[in-house]
């Protein structure tokens, strides 16, 4: 099986912006969320909390970033589940994307079948969605 040509193959700008700006800004961006907390700084309210009163899929998730960058595994858990969980398929899409730039040649295996995946992530954050907003315990521990 042969994979597609990349336009970009041996175009040097596309490679050194994602080589270089992919880290560059992941890091300009954890950085701010290190060293302001969001839980009192307030970063970035949620529209869809403010507009309804029912927590979104993302709500918590920023405070869940802040908490998991001090080390603070269970509260960032706590903050908003569904993201600590599916947030590694992200993780490993750009490792895999920027080592592919970086080494000129794919390191880590890619995901096959991305359609039952995309289902998977969408079917379980409308059922987080409907789950976090039921104030019944335990699942009052799914809100923010």
């Amino acid at each position: 099986m042969s994979r597609k040509p990349d336009p970009y193959e041996n175009d040097p700008f596309p490679r050194l912006l994602i080589v270089w700006g992919i880290p560059a800004a992941l890091i300009a961006a954890a950085s701010i969320l290190f060293f302001r907390d969001p839980g009192t700084e307030g970063l970035i309210p949620c529209a869809f909390y403010q507009m309804t009163g029912i927590y979104c899929t993302g709500c918590g998730t920023t405070r869940a970033f802040h908490a998991l960058l001090h080390g603070r595994v269970f509260e960032a858990l706590s903050f908003n589940l569904f993201m600590m969980v599916w947030v590694w398929l992200v993780v490993y899409t750009l490792l895999a994307y920027w080592l592919r730039r970086l080494l000129r040649r794919p390191v880590l295996p890619a995901i096959r079948d991305w359609r039952w995946l995309i289902v998977a992530v969408l079917a379980s954050a409308l059922v987080f969605l409907i789950l976090r907003n039921i104030p019944v315990w335990p699942l009052s521990w799914l809100a923010p």
